[in-house]
């Protein structure tokens, strides 16, 4: 690195930064070499993204850090039984306290939340709360709270980048390694051998948490991983990963603005989406275009934006015919013929039927555990299969405040985002026109999984956009 002094001669200063990272490399690679693969790689990754974030400016490392390493899905074992820690959390929370140091100098002071958020979230916490205190395994009730205080500290520090105008940086790194996902997505799709070859190798432990891969080694096959008549999905289920692909293309969308990369990237994850062939992931994809549609109504371009719905859903359509015949089963791999006895209906009943033994309280944590096991004996079913749906085990573990609070964060992070679209010029919508449709499709496909917002990756980029979103309203239009 280089400046000027004060007679105008340039200085040459060494940086270490690049030194530190190529040590970084070195040690991760003779980790790799020495037997312990998996955690090599896993350094030799973290360090090639921390060399990545040196590229870019000063201010945008930290959050380009984050980001590529949240959408990486590294783990660092703890060597407490199957419990693996994201590697996100450990950094997060250092960044986290930085911030709020350098925030205390400067005696900068946090925006206020709005009371219909602060209202969802205190009755989304009450909810949790009764469960812990009602059901019969307490203890789960305090990881969830725990992790989900990890969120809402992501959320803080959202806040203070959104403010700082760093947060483009975050979510420009988070959806380009989810591009690089997704191209190998889509050919995991097109030839099932090679996911197989993956889900089989050792190097698979390194993005999927290791617990579900020794199931899976095991012969429990989770979800869509390894069927042939289900679809290819780098982290083994299929909604999650439809989730991760389709957000993060939304992402791409609104971060990645006045770029040449930009349709790149978002072709880059869209495919990886389609390549996990969700049922729930083609609803969020339709309930997201939709809402993102919807937001831009109120500028009097109904026809404009028609077409645009129009074109977009015929484009997305003939590229999912398009790959699905470059392999031998065609269509049929979707397997959506198997909707009829898809488990899911009888999840929704069983827990349909918990629920409405205490429908205003609800059961509390542990209680599905308990009485899902003895059902799914008699139909041959999995003893471990969740409900498959947030807002119905929402309601067993919290009764109506859980679901409710659950609900109402969604609905008024969508009017914070509506108020914020109309008040600014269309050049400028973007990045809410992004986090509506981000919202939209992971508060719609709810529908058809457990607690996603406990996957980190996509509670990660949840809690920067609404971080971000529920900023200071002069500091997110300056970012």
């Amino acid at each position: 690195m280089t400046t000027l002094n004060e007679n105008g001669i340039r200085r040459r200063h060494r940086s270490w930064g690049p030194v530190a990272g190529f040590f970084a490399v070195i040690a991760g690679s003779s980790a790799l070499a020495l037997g312990a693969p998996t955690a090599g790689m896993g350094v030799l990754l973290l360090s090639a993204a921390a060399i990545a974030a040196l590229r870019t400016k000063v201010s945008w490392r930290g959050p380009a850090l984050m980001g590529a390493v949240a959408a990486l899905g590294l783990y660092f074992s703890t060597g407490v039984g199957s419990v693996d820690l994201p590697a996100l959390v450990p950094l997060s929370m250092a960044f986290l306290l930085f911030d709020l140091f350098d925030d205390l100098n400067h005696q900068v002071r946090d925006p206020r939340l709005p009371v219909s958020l602060l209202t969802a979230l205190s009755l989304f916490g009450l909810g949790l709360l009764l469960g812990i205190i009602r059901g019969p395994n307490g203890r789960e009730g305090l990881r969830t709270v725990a992790i989900l205080g990890w969120l809402l500290c992501l959320s803080r520090l959202a806040v203070s980048w959104a403010g700082q105008g760093r947060l483009t940086a975050a979510l420009r790194a988070y959806s380009l390694v989810a591009a690089a996902f997704g191209l190998v997505n889509v050919v995991f799709f097109i030839f099932p051998s090679w996911e197989e070859a993956y889900f089989r190798s050792w190097i698979s432990q390194v993005f999927v948490e290791p617990d579900s891969v020794r199931r899976l080694l095991t012969g429990d096959e989770l979800n869509n991983a390894l069927s042939p008549y289900k679809a290819a999905t780098l982290y083994i289920n299929a909604n999650v990963a439809a989730m991760f692909f389709g957000t993060a293309a939304w992402a791409a969308y609104g971060y990645w603005r006045n770029s040449l990369w930009r349709p790149w990237l978002i072709g880059g994850c869209m495919l990886g989406a389609i390549g996990t062939v969700s049922r729930g992931g083609a609803l969020g994809a339709i309930v997201s275009l939709a809402i993102w549609g919807a937001l831009q109504v109120h500028r009097g371009a109904v026809l404009r934006v028609a077409v645009r719905l129009t074109v977009l859903t015929f484009v997305i359509g003939a590229i999912t015919i398009g790959i699905a015949e470059l392999q031998s089963g065609g269509l049929a791999r979707f397997a959506w013929t198997t909707l009829s006895t898809d488990p899911r209906f009888l999840l929704w009943g069983a827990a349909l039927n918990l629920g409405m033994l205490h429908p205003v309280l609800g059961s509390g944590f542990g209680a599905w555990e308990s009485y899902w096991p003895s059902i799914a004996t008699s139909v041959n079913l999995r003893p471990s299969f969740p409900p498959h749906n947030v807002y119905l085990f929402l309601w067993i573990i919290g009764g109506l405040a859980a679901t409710l609070g659950f609900l109402f964060i969604g609905v008024s992070s969508l009017r914070r985002t509506w108020s914020l679209v109309t008040s600014v010029p269309a050049s400028d919508a973007y990045e809410f026109l992004a986090t509506g449709a981000i919202l939209a499709w992971c508060w719609s496909q709810a529908n058809f999984e457990n607690l996603f917002f406990l996957d980190y990756r996509l509670g990660f980029l949840l809690c920067m956009l609404l971080g971000g979103l529920f900023a200071r309203r002069e500091a997110i239009l300056t970012a």
